[in-house]
């Protein structure tokens, strides 16, 4: 099962496909338009503890000032402040930490799946950043800006003709 894709400017243009439980991450070259030939370990891109057998969820998050990479997992998560072309060689200081001591308002566990958007056609005096959180049939939508929840509903009733998720 995917659990999640990154596209990190900085991580030499590639696209990275993580897959629950394996330790490996498979790369997409945006120059080349081709896979990469072989896997990447997921400690060379993401390295913690966190994140060693591929059990997490990853999320990639840039506020407008920074550029960060997440690691989900159970009730905790890690953090990596994207530097400039090179991978890091360590999660930020002091992570892992746990979910709800970094993100108030309602996220306390690690979500099955995480979306950063950037909506480009909305209004200005809406916000554009915002992660969308999924576990199971409930979404929790995060404003980047403010770094707090909008919402959180359950998708079948927020998102008429939309398939229920075991």
């Amino acid at each position: 099962k995917l659990r999640g894709a990154m596209s990190v400017p900085g991580w030499n243009r590639k696209i990275y496909f993580f897959f629950h439980g394996q330790d490996h991450v498979v790369t997409w070259d945006v120059a080349t338009h081709t896979r990469d030939p072989e896997p990447s370990k997921i400690s060379d891109v993401m390295p913690s503890a966190l994140t060693d057998d591929g059990h997490f969820t990853p999320l990639y998050v840039d506020d407008g000032s920074q550029q960060k990479v997440y690691a989900f997992r159970g009730d905790t998560y890690a953090r990596w402040t994207i530097g400039s072309d090179a991978l890091p060689q360590a999660a930020d200081e002091s992570y892992p930490r746990k979910i709800g001591d970094g993100w108030m308002g309602g996220l306390t566990v690690a979500p099955t799946c995480a979306v950063n958007v950037n909506w480009t056609k909305r209004s200005a005096a809406l916000t554009n950043r915002k992660i969308y959180f999924f576990l199971g049939d409930l979404y929790t939508r995060w404003d980047v800006d403010s770094h707090s929840a909008n919402y959180r509903l359950d998708i079948p009733s927020g998102w008429k003709g939309w398939p229920a998720f075991e």
